[in-house]
C-alpha cells in the first residue's frame, strides 16, 4: 500500500512539472505576439530559427527591417493589440503550427499564424516552412 501511494505520488508530481512547463510552443507563440505588442521586433527576430551560416547577421537585420516597417504600421493602424488568444494548434514532436486570433484597440481582428520548430530545446519561428 506504502508503495502504491509513493508511486502515484511520483506520478502526479510528474504530472505537474511537466504541465508548468514554459517551454511550450504556445507559450512561444504568446511571448512572439507580447514582442509584436510591445514593438520589440528585435526580441521576434532572435527568435526565428536560421539555418547556420556566415549570413545569418545580416538575415536577422534584413528581417528586423521587414518586421518592423510592417507589423509598426498595421498594429499602430489599428491603435495597439489589446488581447489574444489561441484558437488553433497542432503539435507534432518537434514542429507546430500555432494560430493566435488578436484583438485591436479599434475592435478589428487579425490571425497570426506561426510555424514553429524546436531546436536546442526552444521553440523558434520557422519561415522556411
Amino acid at each position: 500500500m506504502r508503495t502504491l501511494v509513493y508511486t502515484l505520488t511520483c506520478i502526479l508530481l510528474l504530472l505537474s512539472f511537466q504541465s508548468c512547463s514554459k517551454n511550450t510552443p504556445q507559450k512561444a507563440a504568446f511571448d512572439y505576439t507580447e514582442y509584436l505588442k510591445d514593438g520589440d521586433y528585435k526580441s521576434f527576430v532572435d527568435h526565428i530559427y536560421f539555418e547556420q551560416s556566415e549570413d545569418n547577421e545580416a538575415q536577422k537585420e534584413e528581417y528586423l527591417a521587414l518586421i518592423e516597417d510592417k507589423y509598426k504600421e498595421e498594429i499602430n493602424k489599428h491603435k495597439g493589440i489589446e488581447k489574444y488568444k489561441i484558437i488553433e494548434e497542432d503539435i507534432k514532436e518537434d514542429r507546430a503550427d500555432i494560430v493566435i486570433l488578436c484583438f485591436y484597440k479599434d475592435g478589428e481582428t487579425e490571425e497570426f499564424f506561426y510555424n514553429l520548430v524546436k531546436r536546442e530545446n526552444k521553440w523558434l519561428m520557422d519561415f522556411n516552412k
